[in-house]
């Protein structure tokens, strides 16, 4: 059987750029150079051990690669070029025909890696069998003394003319193991090549001679030119003597292909420049999540620092996207149903890129067709309002020389952040700026406009993380950003018409950022906008989801508190129209306001964590005329009519200038209590204005009727003191006094991330 042994040995091939594809100008400088020739030969091996009886199957791969350094040429000016190196292994002479240039072989480095296979082998004289045996190796060829090779590349007009070489030995150190019943110990060996070979475009047949092997035994190959490659077979007939005869055939075959390099030192950099980079908001589509919402253009320029056309051009440039975030849908309310999982929100799309090729499935790397050029262009696809990831640009020269791009104006920064943003952040720093928030982290929700008072259950924050509020929702198929500096709030008019009013008094008085025209399919069926969460996500954010109940009849509920669902439903018989206003007396004249606007604005409040002003006014109190024997009604000293309430108690209904007042009995009345819900703050909208009387404060049977000629309110109180017709002082008595709550504004709260 074949004995395990290896050998590797280097095959230099060199080549020059095309004249042709040279620049005109500017004059080249001169520069070192530096020679990268690659050598892979991978074989298959088919063994038969006569001695032993069995065969078996071995495969190899064999890599070397030789690195020549050589100074100061000017290829415009050379028709040819010779390449000499002699066995002084560390001298390499360039003959240009102008004179010669001395250069220095840098490194030549190499590996094999064998593996052997037999399905049916005898272990010599024990006749044991032993199947699936397996051999590795690998090791460095590294240029010595001995390394006794030489070599002449002749380059005219870009092509391989002649090369001649002559190999000694080239030491090769590895690791050979073989495992199998017999448990052989692993052991090293090192093993030489050597020969004369003459290629060339014109070659034919080429007939290598016997080499020598340390037994005397011999092979030979014959090899064709293939366009760039070698392959043969070879078969090798071995004897060795030692006690006994034994013999040993190996066949093989085998292919042989070469490349060549020529890349240069010449001083280059990469300069990216991504068009609107420094205002560059990323976009989704809001369509459809797999439409690109927005394309960037990304050109990269290999340059001198000078900003010059550099002598050598690359020959691939490549643009690779890292980090990229895969947050669900377009934004964080549409789609309703985002793909899972989600694919990735910056991508290289073929359709959009014609001079880059896309080179994995997910739209992250691409590069350039082949061939020659100093500038690359790329169309970068976002998917997302809230994309971020980074970018990689490389331009690589012959000889597999490798130039990190940098952002025009940064030359450090090669890792490039998508959008422009601050480490650590997936904000664009221009939304940031833009919107008041600079050197807000992410995951903050610290907004206090309108201010809350803890002490009332008024929170700040919204339950959005400021990168949600950036990311954005859709709202009536438009996008919309989060407000990073006041209070978000959705709501889901289903009403419309002059539901508008309301919602703009209940937006001035409050301060908050609401937006008010997201349809119902962009929330959940909770109301939930933020449904398509990712990065940073604190809670589920509500929005209010504004109706009309038509099972509701003269009276309107706002139902929900921070952290859950919350909606207002209005009364189906409140009227948006002219019955939808109030007038008012005071004194002798008469004041307008709008009802309808009032009721919206103080449901939604509810909704928003804002109580009443006092829970203690009583509500349809029965009035009716106290009946005599006779079966008509028992009047005072006066004349008048004795009115009972709830049945039983007398009691004396007069105006607050003190005349009797007309009443029709019996009747059911709204009297408000000191403390209730009428007390406080006159002109706030949380404080109720439908009472038909109040109690005297002088006199617990009299009862002052005030009915229609309190103002329902359009503001915000921040103090439980009453003013207006609960003001102190006022005659004949402040109404209903200072409010038991009252202190409305600061009691604002629309973070969902905390539940009251």
């Amino acid at each position: 059987m074949n004995s395990g042994k290896s050998w590797v040995y280097a095959l230099v091939v060199l080549g020059a750029l095309p004249l042709a594809a040279l620049p005109p100008e500017p004059a080249p400088k001169q520069r070192t150079v530096t020679l990268s020739v690659q050598y892979k030969h991978t074989g298959t091996n088919t063994v038969e051990a006569k001695s032993y009886g069995g065969r078996g199957t071995k495969e190899w791969t064999l890599d070397a690669t030789a690195v020549m350094e050589v100074p100061d040429i000017d290829y415009r000016k050379i028709p040819y070029a010779s390449l000499e190196y002699s066995d002084d292994h560390d001298r390499l002479v360039v003959k240009t025909g102008r004179g010669e240039l001395e250069g220095k072989l840098l490194s030549l480095t190499g590996n094999a890696t064998i593996s052997f296979k037999s399905n049916s082998w005898r272990a010599g004289r024990r006749g044991k069998a032993t199947d699936n045996a397996s051999a590795q190796g690998n090791g460095t060829v590294q240029p010595g003394r001995n390394l006794g090779a030489s070599f002449l590349v002749q380059i005219k007009e870009g092509k391989l003319m002649t090369l001649d070489f002559a190999s000694g030995l080239i030491p090769v150190t590895g690791q050979k193991s073989w495992s199998d019943p017999d448990n052989q110990v692993p052991g090293q060996t090192t093993y030489g090549t050597s020969g004369s070979y003459t290629y060339g475009p014109d070659m034919e047949n080429v007939v290598l001679p016997a080499w020598p092997r340390e037994n005397g035994s011999g092979w030979t190959v014959q090899v064709r030119n293939t366009g760039g490659g070698f392959s043969g077979t070879a078969r090798l007939h071995e004897q060795k003597t030692s006690g006994e005869t034994v013999k040993r055939e190996l066949e093989i075959s085998r292919a042989i292909s070469f490349t060549w390099d020529l890349a240069g030192t010449e001083e280059v950099e990469v300069v990216v420049e991504i068009d609107g980079y420094d205002r560059w908001l990323p976009e989704g589509d809001m369509t459809d999540e797999k439409k690109t919402g927005d394309l960037r253009r990304i050109e990269a320029t290999l340059q001198t620092p000078e900003g010059a056309t550099p002598q050598l051009p690359a020959k691939r440039f490549t643009f690779e996207l890292g980090e990229v975030s895969e947050e669900p849908g377009v934004c964080l309310n549409w789609p309703k149903q985002a793909a899972k999982p989600p694919e990735k929100d910056f991508q290289f799309e073929a359709k959009h890129n014609p001079e880059v090729k896309v080179t994995d499935e997910k739209g992250q790397v691409a590069e350039t067709q082949q061939g020659e050029r100093f500038k690359a262009t790329a169309f970068l696809s976002s998917f997302d309002w809230g994309a971020s990831g980074t970018l990689k640009v490389t331009a690589e020269q012959s000889g597999n020389k490798k130039i990190a791009g940098y952002l025009k104006g940064d030359k450090g920064l090669t890792k490039i952040p998508l959008p422009k943003r601050t480490d650590g952040s997936k904000i664009a720093d221009f939304w940031k700026t833009s919107s008041g928030a600079p050197g807000l982290k992410d995951d903050e929700d610290e907004e206090d406009d309108p201010h809350g008072d803890p002490a009332l259950q008024g929170h700040k924050g919204d339950g959005l993380s400021l990168y949600e509020e950036y990311r954005g929702f859709r709202v009536n198929g438009k996008h919309a950003c989060g407000n990073p500096k006041k209070k978000d709030l959705q709501i889901i008019d289903m009403v419309g018409g002059r539901s508008k009013n309301g919602i703009a008094v209940f937006r001035s008085i409050t301060g908050l950022a609401v937006q008010d025209t997201l349809t119902v399919d962009e929330a959940d069926a909770d109301g939930i906008v933020n449904f398509n969460a990712g990065t940073h996500h604190l809670a589920p954010k509500y929005a209010i989801r504004l109706s009309v109940d038509p099972n509701l009849q003269g009276i309107s509920f706002g139902l929900g508190d921070p952290g859950g669902p919350k909606t207002v439903k209005l009364s189906s018989t409140l009227s948006p129209g002219p019955a939808g206003w109030n007038v008012v007396r005071v004194g002798k004249g008469k004041v307008l306001t709008d009802e309808y606007a009032a009721k919206i604005a103080h449901e939604l409040l509810h909704c928003c964590g804002v109580k009443h002003h006092g829970l203690v006014d009583k509500w349809e109190v029965p009035w009716s005329a106290k009946m005599g024997p006779d079966g008509n009604p028992e009047r005072d000293a006066s004349g008048r009519e004795i009115v009972l309430e709830d049945g039983s108690k007398p009691i004396r209904v007069i105006a607050e200038n003190g005349r009797p007042v007309p009443l029709i009995l019996p009747q059911t009345v709204y009297l408000g209590i000191k403390g209730g819900q009428h007390s406080g703050f006159e002109d706030c909208v949380m404080r109720y204005a439908v009472a038909d009387a109040y109690i005297s404060v002088s006199d617990a049977s009299v009862r002052y009727w005030i009915a229609g000629d309190e103002m329902k309110g359009l503001y915000l109180c921040e103090t439980p003191q009453g003013t207006g017709v609960n003001a102190s002082g006022r005659k004949p008595q402040p109404r209903y006094g200072d409010a038991t709550l009252g202190r409305c504004k600061p009691q604002v709260c629309v973070n969902d991330a905390i539940k009251h």
